[in-house]
């Protein structure tokens, strides 16, 4: 192929006093100047007059054929006033190719490094192309984790290689001792490299470990592809894949004024999410807090409100990592996507007729032998907390924020006083396993505190070594004789983390509710007349669509859950 030219991306010529566009065999400054080996060219602004669709053309004199090498294709922008277009005047996208974004500037950045890594983004300068390929194509795999014994849908990215845009391509793929031909339509730009996306059925693999994807590419827009494009990939196949649902765990209270995002962030993940949301909620801010759980901690709190994911994952429980709008949901999706080794189920009862034992029995599966240092914490939380004292009121900065908070469910907060009343508090914490392990030196509100630090689990509660798919049970038991805090029994949940007790990490986690004392659960076992609907789950969350062989989760339409061997 021959680079004919380079569009490059501008928001605005405002402040920009010149551009210049440039081929180079090497990356190279000398004297603070950028000294290109290749070509370079200035485009004259005053004849460009505005910017066409985002870019600036510039056609060098003469094609330049791409050696084998490569070559670096690039621009050099310099500024004359500060604005706003200015101020971030390198245009990207998305990505973190490291040969996709090299920069300098004669400040800051004065020598040539790849920091698409560092700074989570690629150039979106386009090259333009002639000659070389018109149909031809690559494919991009990345690795997948799947379950023996069951079909899954395998996506993967197909790269334009050539000047012409792709229509359709036509691909084979191995695995195993399995194949298959693909035919599939996609709509992907002239530009190279340019992406699209194609999928399909990955039959079930019946061999544990690890096996190789080959995907080649033979055809693009029905005529054969013109470069090689054989790609492979290992897939994990286990026994067991777990769904992963991440411990949140978020500190709060009603003295702080910025809390309701977490009081609204939190809500609309456990509408979003179901079950899969596993939310607590610690009110730690201030010892008038009706809710209080006192200073106790299981991540380091450097300001409310503040939200943890697996005690690893520091974030804000609304913006999420961003300064506007709703953005948690994004940050969870990003964790709850990462493999964990380990599945854990869990029922939770009361014992006694007066209410004061709850029982939780959990089941802990690996997905593979592992010796890793894995133990066990409960938390016990509470929904629909409320009260009409004033201790009840929930301090509000966000009144009159309606520009920044739009949303219908921040209405409460951002037309409401600067102190709201009959708010319904969810996920709040009041007990849980946690010993002390650690006592620091903290500020909390501005006053110097003495915190213990408690996120090591019980000891002995799992295993040293764990054998893949098959359950370890284990009992934990709660006390709320005394607990002032709890208001309705009815509305009580059990929560169950696997932590990593060598990095303090949660690995998965999963919550039920806490079924009121009753003989319904020995009832259902025994009298399959009951007029209640079941859904069956495997140890680790899936759905099944009856029964299977080993340790069944059942959950009922009337809100009791057990478990049930099936020989």
């Amino acid at each position: 192929m021959k680079v004919e030219g380079i569009r490059i991306p501008v928001s605005s010529l405002e402040g920009i006093s010149r551009i210049k566009g440039w081929m180079t065999e090497a990356l190279k400054v000398r004297n603070g100047v950028n000294v290109p080996s290749i070509e370079e060219d200035s485009v004259d602004l005053t004849t460009i007059g505005s910017v066409d669709n985002g870019y600036v053309e510039l056609h060098f004199a003469q094609p330049y054929t791409i050696p084998s090498q490569g070559v670096y294709v690039g621009y050099s922008l310099e500024i004359s006033e500060l604005n706003t277009a200015t101020s971030k005047p390198v245009l990207g996208v998305s990505g973190t190719d490291p040969e996709m974004s090299y920069f300098r500037s004669s400040r800051t950045y004065t020598s040539w490094k790849a920091r698409a890594v560092s700074l989570g983004f690629n150039s979106a300068l386009q090259v333009l192309l002639t000659d070389g390929h018109a149909n031809a194509a690559t494919a991009s795999l990345t690795t997948k984790i799947l379950q023996t014994n069951r079909p899954e849908t395998y996506t993967f990215n197909v790269l334009n290689k050539g000047y012409k845009g792709i229509s359709s391509v036509d691909f084979t793929w191995k695995v195993e001792d399995k194949q298959g031909t693909v035919h599939q339509n996609l709509a992907v730009g002239p530009y190279y490299n340019k992406a699209g996306q194609v999928s399909f059925e990955l039959p079930a693999l019946s061999t544990v470990g690890a096996d190789a994807l080959t995907v080649e590419i033979n055809k693009v827009n029905g005529v054969d592809n013109e470069v090689a494009s054989q790609a492979s990939v290992d897939l994990k196949a286990y026994s067991l894949v777990p769904v992963h649902r991440p411990l949140v765990e978020e500190y709060t209270g009603t003295k702080c004024g910025w809390c309701p995002r977490g009081l609204v962030g939190m809500a609309r993940m456990r509408k979003l999410y179901g079950d899969d949301f596993v939310g607590v909620s610690y009110h730690q801010y201030d010892e008038s807090d009706p809710m209080d759980f006192g200073y106790v901690y299981s991540n380091r709190v450097t300001g409310f409100p503040i939200a943890y994911l697996d005690r690893d994952v520091e974030t804000d429980p609304f913006l999420g990592f961003e300064t506007l709008g709703f953005h948690f949901d994004k940050v969870w999706e990003i964790v709850r996507d990462e493999f964990v080794p380990v599945g854990v189920d869990l029922t939770a009862s009361f014992t006694d007729e007066a209410q004061t034992e709850i029982e939780v029995r959990s089941f802990t599966t690996a997905a593979f032998d592992t010796t890793a240092n894995y133990r066990l914490t409960y938390i016990l939380t509470a929904d629909s907390l409320s009260g009409t004292g004033s201790e009840w009121g929930q301090v509000n900065s966000l009144a009159g924020a309606t520009t920044s908070y739009p949303d219908e469910d921040m209405k409460m907060f951002t037309e409401g006083a600067d102190v709201v009343n009959g708010v319904e508090y969810m996920d709040v914490a009041v007990a849980w396993s946690e010993e002390p392990i650690e006592q620091v030196e903290y500020t909390v509100n501005g006053s110097p505190q003495k915190i213990w630090i408690h996120n090591a689990g019980i000891e002995g509660s799992l295993p040293s070594s764990l054998v893949g798919g098959q359950p370890v049970e284990h009992t934990y038991k709660f006390n709320i004789a005394d607990n002032k805090v709890i208001q309705r029994k009815d509305k009580l949940y059990a929560i169950v983390a696997v932590v990593d007790n060598d990095t303090r990490k949660i690995v998965n986690a999963n919550f039920v509710p806490v079924q009121l004392y009753t003989t319904g659960i020995k009832d259902i076992q025994k009298d399959e007349t009951m007029t209640v609907s079941k859904r069956y789950y495997t140890i680790d969350g899936k759905q099944l669509a009856q029964p299977q062989k080993g340790i069944n989760i059942v959950r009922t339409s009337d809100g009791h859950t057990f478990k049930v061997v099936v020989e």
